[in-house]
C-alpha cells in the first residue's frame, strides 16, 4: 500500500513537472514567433 502511494505521488510530481516543462516550452515558442514577427516587419518597413 505505501509503496503504491509513493509512486502515485512520484507520477502526480512527473506530470506537474512535465507540464511545467510545456507551459515554458510554449512561452519560448510565442516569445521566439513574436521576435520573428518584429524582425520581418522591421526588414519590410525600415524605421530609417
Amino acid at each position: 500500500m505505501t509503496l503504491q502511494n509513493i509512486f502515485l505521488l512520484g507520477a502526480v510530481a512527473s506530470m506537474g513537472i512535465f507540464i511545467q516543462i510545456i507551459r515554458f516550452a510554449n512561452k519560448t515558442v510565442k516569445i521566439r514567433k513574436i521576435w520573428d514577427s518584429a524582425l520581418e516587419s522591421n526588414r519590410t518597413f525600415p524605421n530609417r
